[in-house]
């Protein structure tokens, strides 16, 4: 008969230890990916105008580089993501713009994490990020909702799609906003087909502050 395998009790705090440690890095990861840095206290729906408010900057451009990292004072793992910037919506200007967001490893999972964005080189974006924490942290607006991918449509057109397939885009923004986006709002603007990238980034340039 095979006796039961003994673990010291120092080996076994550790192991508690580090199952905590793992739980906590995960919590501070989805607490600074949900959170939006104190400029949003939940994930929901956010319209173009909100979007446009509560973003610190909003850049059209394309990823060019996507490096894993540990970030100095959180410890939490980070992607540290450069775009060469074509246009600068609101924001500082510059060629190219680095920033640090959290994510999730591989072999981790957690509740809505699958509505946090990844990033890859060379994918063609419209960004809409957060002002950056003092950490040096930020996400996109809403998650999902800030990264707009610029891809292909059926008539070769190039349209802007987020990650929650534009989902109430242009619904609920202010009768201000509506007016300054003209017919722009109108139609069927918000359906993932439908929305260009040259629209999406002409009712921007309306509503940014």
């Amino acid at each position: 008969m095979t006796r039961p395998r003994r673990i010291s009790l120092g080996r076994l705090m550790v192991i508690r230890l580090d199952h905590l440690l793992r739980r906590s890095r995960i919590f501070l990861i989805l607490l600074i990916l949900c959170s939006g840095f104190l400029h949003a206290t939940t994930l929901r729906s956010l319209n173009l105008e909100e979007m446009s408010s509560q973003a610190g900057r909003i850049v059209v451009g394309r990823c060019v580089s996507v490096e894993q990292a540990t970030h100095p004072t959180l410890g939490i793992p980070i992607l540290r993501v450069t775009v060469k910037v074509d246009r600068t919506l609101k924001g500082r200007g510059g060629k190219t713009l680095t920033f640090q967001t959290a994510f999730l490893p591989e072999g981790l999972s957690a509740p809505g994490a699958e509505a946090t964005p990844g990033f890859h080189e060379g994918e063609k974006v419209v960004l809409f990020l957060y002002p950056e924490s003092r950490s040096g942290m930020t996400s996109p607006v809403g998650l999902g909702q800030g990264k707009f991918l610029r891809v292909s449509g059926k008539d070769g057109k190039e349209i802007a799609v987020n990650g929650f397939g534009n989902r109430g885009l242009l619904h609920g923004m202010s009768p201000r906003a509506v007016e300054r986006v003209g017919s722009l709002a109108k139609g069927e603007a918000h359906r993932p087909d439908r929305l260009t990238s040259d629209d999406l980034i002409r009712m921007v340039q309306e509503l940014a502050p």
